[in-house]
């Protein structure tokens, strides 16, 4: 087993959403802009998973994720939002934290690796998560990168 370190490749503070589904498209638009991929096909492939089960994750918390097989490696972002969505978590809490991941066909061993990296980072930071104000104070609450067992 190899490790690796691990930070979000993009952070957003305080997205402004009004429902589950305007945050899921603007979440696919900002990841597949950093990746390059169409942002149709991302949106696409969370939907679709979304459809097997909501990946809220509760206490306020989701984590939405899917394999893109265009993808090149795994994309990652972190997101606070200025007012809580529903998202229809098990809890019934809306959600005002969440990261969103998207992996690799070919490789799923990392996929899943960095699902439980953000899992970890959620649930061990939501509170400085929330407290943040700024993109840098998400990266400051993050903390040191984490480990990813691949």
């Amino acid at each position: 087993m190899t490790t690796a370190t691990f930070t979000p490749d993009v952070v957003v503070c305080r997205l402004a959403a009004t429902s589950k589904k305007q945050l899921l498209q603007q979440l696919s638009a900002l990841a597949a802009a950093h990746a390059g991929l169409c942002d149709r096909k991302v949106l696409s492939a969370i939907i679709s998973r979304e459809k097997l089960g909501s990946t809220g994750i509760g206490n306020g918390l989701a984590l939405p994720h899917a394999v893109l097989e265009p993808a090149k490696r795994p994309v990652t972002l972190l997101a606070t939002l200025e007012q809580p969505v529903d998202f229809d978590s098990p809890d019934n809490m809306p959600v005002d934290v969440m990261a969103l991941v998207l992996g690799t066909e070919d490789d799923s061993n990392g996929y899943l690796s960095t699902v439980n990296a953000m899992s970890r980072i959620l649930h061990q930071r939501q509170v400085q998560l929330r407290d943040a104000k700024s993109d840098s104070d998400i990266r400051s609450a993050l903390g040191e990168p984490q480990i990813v067992a691949a």
